[in-house]
């Protein structure tokens, strides 16, 4: 499934190229295949001679339409499917040693225990996030109260459930303000990372929103440095379709061992050279355990 992802990718990403050769076979067809075709079909004498045109001819025309499918299939790539992929993002980049899942659940980081550093823009929406999730100020999640139904009587019959009330639980903290290394670039407007903030911890998918549109631009990627690369810059995923104080992508946690990782934006030109870029980092974190409802029998 990746293959057939990478390989659309790469042709929405090399359209103009492949419209290029394509208009190149045409014309080769057309003026070194099939009028010669027609030409000698029109002057052959004999019935031999025209059987051979005939056949050159309608090779001609099946090259020629060979090459439309090819254009058409291109058109609908970069039309219909490319837009559906980077709208509907999935995992398109496996290391060795990765399994990168895709789970689609949206993390949102709690900002009541630690300062963030962050834009104002970013600082508002946990602002917002905390109040919602802890309405009284606190910094951890209400812990799940056991709830009894029916009588004493039912109690000692043995026909009550004990369950836990669902309550709200934090999908993401802050790392101590005293670790969280200071951001990397991000002075470009058009290079910005508004979530996830720098220092969030991580324990599954989180959307990442922002903006990639600067002038020269041509693609924009997400790169990733840590305990599972090395302590190398790896490329996650490359974008061709800039974006501004929107939805960049998703980078899901999950998928690589626990520790601290630098993740970057970088924008690139057409060139492939790096014209600006934004670097954060988070600790990527074991998805902590959910209680597990208790039956009495």
């Amino acid at each position: 499934m990746d293959r057939l992802i990478n390989f659309f990718l790469f042709v929405d990403q090399n359209q103009i190229g492949i419209y290029a050769l394509c208009a190149a076979g045409v014309l080769v067809v057309w003026f070194w295949r099939l009028r010669p075709a027609r030409r000698d079909l029109a002057r052959a004498q004999y019935e031999l001679e025209r059987e051979l045109a005939l056949n050159r001819r309608a090779r001609a025309i099946d090259q020629l339409g060979v090459l439309i499918l090819i254009i058409l299939a291109v058109v609908a790539i970069s039309r219909v499917v490319a837009p559906y992929l980077r709208a509907n993002p999935v995992s398109t980049t496996r290391f060795s040693m990765i399994d990168m899942r895709e789970r689609f659940v949206t993390q949102v980081p709690n900002t009541s225990a630690h300062a963030v550093d962050a834009t104002p823009d970013a600082q508002a929406i946990l602002a917002d996030t905390g109040d919602a999730m802890y309405p009284e100020g606190g910094g951890s999640a209400a812990t799940p109260i056991p709830t009894l139904r029916g009588s004493p009587t039912d109690i000692f019959s043995g026909e009550v459930d004990a369950t836990h009330t669902p309550t709200a639980t934090p999908p993401g903290t802050l790392m101590p303000a005293a670790d969280i290394p200071p951001v990397i670039g991000c002075n470009d407007p058009g290079a910005v990372i508004a979530m996830p903030v720098n220092g969030l911890v991580l324990y599954e998918n989180v959307v990442v929103k922002g903006s990639a549109n600067t002038a020269g631009f041509s693609s924009y990627r997400f790169e990733l440095k840590g305990p599972e690369t090395n302590d190398q810059w790896a490329v996650l995923r490359t974008y061709t379709a800039p974006v501004d104080n929107g939805v960049l992508g998703q980078f899901d946690g999950s998928a690589f061992e626990p520790g601290v990782y630098q993740f970057r934006l970088a924008v690139m030109d057409t060139e492939d050279n790096t014209i600006a870029s934004c670097t954060i980092s988070v600790r990527v974190a074991a998805l902590p355990a959910t209680p597990t409802p208790v039956h009495y029998n």
